[in-house]
Order: C-alpha cells, then sequence, then structure tokens
C-alpha cells in the first residue's frame, strides 16, 4: 500500500468562520471567585481577575476563540485591562492566538526556556492572512518566568510556575 503525505494546510481549519458559529458554543464558567474557564472551544482559557487588572492563562489555536475570549473578559470585568498572557507551553493549541493579546498590549509571561521562540513567533509577520497585531503593529513585552515568580494583590495570588510544571 503506497500512503500520499502532503503539509496540512492548518490555517484553512483555525480561522475559517465556521470554526465557532454565530453564538459559537463558548461559554464563561465560574470556578472560584474571579477565576473564569472558558469552556466549548478547542482547548482552554483560564481567566483570573486581580484587583485592576486580568491575567489571562493560554490562547488556543487562533485569532477568533482569543478574540471571543478577550471580548468576554472585559464584558465580565469592565475596565480591567489584560494586563498578562502566561503561555504554559509552544504547542499551537495553547499559543496560536497569543497575537491577538499582544495586539491588545497584554505582557506575555511565557517559559525562560522558550522566550527567544516567542519573540521570534511574534515577530514575524503575518502578511498572507494579516491578523490584529500585523494591522496594528505593538512592541513585544514578554517576560521569562522565573521559578519565585507570583502575581499578588488583596484579590488573589497566583504562581504561574505551578501551572507551568504541569
Amino acid at each position: 500500500t503506497a500512503y500520499e503525505i502532503r503539509p496540512r494546510d492548518w490555517s484553512s481549519d483555525v480561522c475559517s468562520s465556521d470554526l465557532y458559529p454565530d453564538g459559537g458554543g463558548l461559554k464563561l464558567v465560574e470556578l472560584a471567585p474571579n477565576v473564569q474557564h472558558v469552556q466549548g472551544g478547542t482547548a482552554n482559557n483560564l481567566i483570573v481577575a486581580m484587583k485592576d487588572y486580568l491575567i489571562i492563562f493560554d490562547a488556543p489555536y487562533g485569532e477568533l476563540q482569543s478574540r471571543w475570549t478577550i471580548d468576554a473578559a472585559k464584558a465580565k470585568y469592565p475596565g480591567k485591562p489584560i494586563k498578562y498572557l502566561v503561555l504554559t507551553h509552544h504547542h499551537m493549541d495553547h499559543t496560536g492566538g497569543m497575537r491577538t493579546y499582544v495586539a491588545e498590549g497584554a505582557t506575555l509571561i511565557v517559559p525562560s526556556q522558550s522566550a527567544d521562540y516567542f519573540e521570534k513567533v511574534i515577530g514575524n509577520p503575518h502578511t498572507l492572512v494579516p491578523d490584529e497585531l500585523q494591522k496594528n503593529p505593538r512592541p513585544l513585552k514578554i517576560y521569562a518566568l522565573f521559578e519565585n515568580m507570583t502575581f499578588k494583590d488583596e484579590t488573589n495570588e497566583l504562581f504561574p510556575k505551578d501551572w507551568l510544571d504541569r
């Protein structure tokens, strides 16, 4: 038996408007006070509301789910900007929509060993199918995660390293 192996065009899958029909099936589910889980998509997001800003964990696949998550977070927590996007690792199902958050002004928090990779991916032009970052360029703000990094205010205390070690 002979098999033909051809490259897969993922862009047609992840950029299609059919991926999430109107309403999309995405919804916010509260896991704890100030912690929302985006359910119904192709992968997971977590939204954590701090006193003055939001932290989002992961950015699955592409702009559509990221745009929905950003809009839902802003509606749920009006006036709180998305300050950080924590990327647990480099796989597409966790990072494919990260450029949308950079276009929003979010700072990326990434595993220290992956910082160079993320800088390169964000810096690459998207000219065939321009995304929000290509249309409205912003400088990249990125922090490589250090072992004892925490986010803490009067409402929450987070240790992203615990998420990245999973």
